[in-house]
């Protein structure tokens, strides 16, 4: 801020005043690196190595200007995750029509056992070696590995099953890692996921044109907790009517219930690595609650048909410019214009094609994307916000989550698949079934 008074008339009138705060930025920068560096050192006596830390921004960033768009590289296919054997080495992923069905009644289903847990440890390692809070939204089109595990893995059939086979697209994505030398919950209240269409989806009701898919990247590790569709329609309907229901909007005011009611009725499932939630983004849910030291991570990608118009909210940060003229254009147009289906959008590289999708299909090595940052938090502060990262996240990778009971979470009538060896159960309402093929993810995970 100090640097911009160049422009002011004080400057211009006493133009000494430059060299004195061309030396002040200079030296604000200088204390930034000294601080980056001792944070590296004291991790690195604290925790024997910085290998589970993630890494810093470049010192050069400091010197650079900021700039409104970014262009990034979009090709796919060349890192280790985009080889499919590796997720489906017996046979293809086919969920269950009841399990299907119950997710449009309930707006979300449990995968238990969905990817190997080696490739989602490969993954978190991935992640965090370029983490920032300030990437965590779009970060595929930072990491080669993320966009291929988002494009070649199960997610992607998932959500296709979800959509009734109809061609897929690869929307958004955002990743966090929760800080472990604090009590952190990182969304306090029950809430809605608003930021993938432009408006407000219905708050009651599942689409079948877009969802959510929340992985766990530690292991025996809460997750979101939540409350499905028929528990929310009765708390609506018991303080409000009908019609007060059919007009409720899944927007940033969050729901009109208290906290207190909502928990009472939320699901609080715990996932073991490789488990993940499919849910509705109108879904109401919130951050789990956690001791200090409990190493909590999360990939949440989102998926979206091609008929699809939700293509992520204008005034997001990191949004990518699939429309000619970004925010801008969005603003001008008509209030009566329906924006872009996914797939026919001007800029389809955007959003790639995620299914079908033949086990032969690469990018091409050229293919680039620009995207929006909407927030300026200048190159000294993010260079402060790497470091702070990197003293929040000391060492996320050693595990003190504590063991949970045989349900991890559920109960028993829950809408839960378990994937194990090949096969394919759908978990409710059995749970002498539910043990055993909670025993089956336990042993035979090397099967997979």
């Amino acid at each position: 801020k100090l640097l911009r008074l160049e422009h002011a008339h004080l400057i211009k009138s006493q133009p000494e005043l430059r060299g004195m705060l061309w030396i002040l930025g200079l030296c604000c920068r200088c204390c930034c690196l000294c601080a980056g560096n001792l944070c590296v050192l004291l991790a690195a006596l604290h925790l024997g190595s910085t290998k589970h830390m993630p890494m810093q921004v470049p010192v050069g960033s400091l010197f650079q200007a900021d700039a409104d768009q970014y262009a990034r590289r979009c090709d796919v296919g060349s890192s280790p995750f985009s080889n499919v054997s590796a997720y489906y080495p017996s046979s293809t992923l086919a969920l269950p029509q009841t399990a299907l069905d119950l997710y449009h009644e309930e707006g979300y289903v449990v995968l238990r056992g969905l990817i190997p847990p080696s490739i989602v440890e490969a993954l978190r390692e991935e992640l965090l070696r370029g983490y920032s809070f300030e990437v965590e939204k779009n970060a595929h089109w930072e990491s080669e590995s993320l966009r291929d595990f988002l494009v070649f893995g199960p997610l992607a059939d998932v959500a296709s099953q979800l959509f009734g086979g109809r061609p897929t697209h690869l929307l958004r994505s955002v990743h966090h890692f929760r800080p472990t030398i604090c009590e952190f919950q990182r969304v306090v209240n029950y809430h809605y996921d608003w930021l993938e269409c432009s408006e407000d989806l219905p708050a009651h009701g599942v689409s079948k044109s877009i969802v959510k898919i929340n992985i766990a990247l530690f292991d025996n590790m809460p997750a979101m907790e939540f409350v499905n569709e028929s528990a929310f329609q009765k708390l609506v309907l018991r303080d409000y009517n009908a019609t007060f229901l059919a007009s409720l909007r899944a927007g940033p005011k969050g729901p009109p219930l208290s906290g207190d009611d909502l928990d009472q009725v939320s699901l609080k499932p715990v996932l073991r690595l490789g488990d993940a939630i499919a849910h509705s983004i109108s879904l109401t849910h919130r951050s789990p609650r956690t001791p200090p030291g409990s190493a909590i991570a999360f990939l949440s990608p989102s998926y979206a048909a091609a008929d699809s118009r939700c293509l992520g909210r204008p005034a997001s940060n990191r949004e990518c410019d699939a429309e000619p003229g970004g925010e801008d254009a969005a603003k001008e147009a008509p209030s009566s214009a329906l924006p872009s289906r996914i797939a026919e959008v001007a800029r389809p590289e955007c959003f790639p094609q995620v299914r079908p999708l033949a086990l032969g299909d690469r990018h091409d090595v050229g293919c680039w994307v620009t995207f929006r940052r909407n927030f300026h938090i200048g190159a000294v502060r993010s260079y402060l916000t790497s470091i702070l990262t990197r003293w929040l996240l000391l060492s996320p990778g050693q595990q003190s989550n504590l063991e949970h009971g045989e349900n991890l979470g559920l109960p028993q009538e829950a809408n839960v698949v378990i994937m194990t060896a090949g096969r394919i159960e759908f978990g409710r309402g059995d749970a002498e079934r539910d043990t055993q093929a909670k025993h089956l993810v336990e042993h035979d995970r090397s099967d997979l």
